[in-house]
């Protein structure tokens, strides 16, 4: 899919619902992950709210970050 210009809850929210539909739409995208989070403009959480709202949706079954450190992980998982 397409690499979103901002980690912000929108830009990733309409990232994902545009992935999901170039693959069909009758199915939701097995792991969606955030790759480069960038936390000087978007904390964390508000990336992955969004992630979430997809999840909850049926655009995403997985969810799954990565280049992250500890604390990182830790505010990701509280959103």
């Amino acid at each position: 899919g397409r690499r979103p210009s901002s980690c912000d809850y929108n830009s990733i929210y309409k990232a994902i619902r545009a992935s999901w539909e170039a693959l069909g739409g009758s199915a939701p995208i097995f792991l969606w992950q955030l790759h480069h989070p960038n936390e000087k403009a978007t904390p964390i959480a508000e990336s992955l709210r969004a992630a979430r709202k997809a999840q909850e949706e049926g655009l995403v079954t997985h969810i799954g970050v990565c280049n992250v450190d500890m604390e990182q992980l830790r505010r990701a998982a509280s959103a």
